[in-house]
């Protein structure tokens, strides 16, 4: 599948949906599924297996028309759609959420890079996921780091268990990924709801 290349500067975050779709061909991280993150913590009974991994990736060629839920950032250029992965049952949000990551991750499209990005842990308490990534994200203009940044919180919250989230790279919130100024800045804490990621 061919990735839109990025050419662009800068543009106003835009939102559309598009008709349906899901993405079923594409293949699984590398690596050793089983060990993607040792500190994966969940306070929270037992629910039913799932047998499917949802997490956002960059639009390719053949993602026209885009899915039901995609988010522009940048139109024809920077499009955010879901996907659904075919994986073993896991039983818990916190390793749903670890494993969707993973996938986020290791997805070939990605407009950034990140070589040394890795999952420090993930918990889930009571609708809450605390998300701690480590690493480095980069991108050829701070819009890509924006994409990357939105790519990473639809993920924590396309689990539909998680209502409130922190999620957070070297300590720092990932909110804080491609803004351009410092008044927007978000403390490490701060505390993202449902609410705000379905504006979008």
């Amino acid at each position: 599948m061919k990735c839109f290349a990025f050419f662009g500067v800068a543009l106003v975050i835009l939102s559309t949906g598009c008709g349906g779709g899901t993405d079923e061909g594409a293949s699984p991280p590398a690596g050793d599924e089983s060990n993607a993150d040792p500190q994966t913590v969940n306070e929270e009974p037992m629910t039913p297996s799932t047998s499917s991994i949802a997490y956002y990736r960059f639009a390719g060629a053949g993602d026209v028309p885009c899915p039901d839920g995609s988010l522009t950032i940048l139109e024809d250029e920077l499009i955010l759609v879901p996907a659904e992965m075919n994986s073993d049952s896991l039983p818990d949000t916190a390793s749903r959420i670890t494993m969707a990551l993973q996938y986020m991750m290791d997805d070939t499209c990605n407009a950034w890079t990140g070589e040394d990005l890795s999952i420090a842990g993930v918990s889930f308490v009571d609708g809450h996921a605390d998300v701690r990534l480590e690493g480095s994200i980069y991108g050829p203009g701070d819009i890509v780091l924006v994409a990357a940044r939105m790519q990473v919180l639809l993920t924590v919250f396309a689990d539909a268990g998680v209502r409130t989230a922190t999620v957070t790279i070297d300590g720092d919130c990932i909110g804080n990924l491609g803004i351009s100024h410092e008044s927007e800045e978000k403390p490490a804490d701060y505390i993202f709801t449902r609410e705000e990621i379905e504006v979008f």
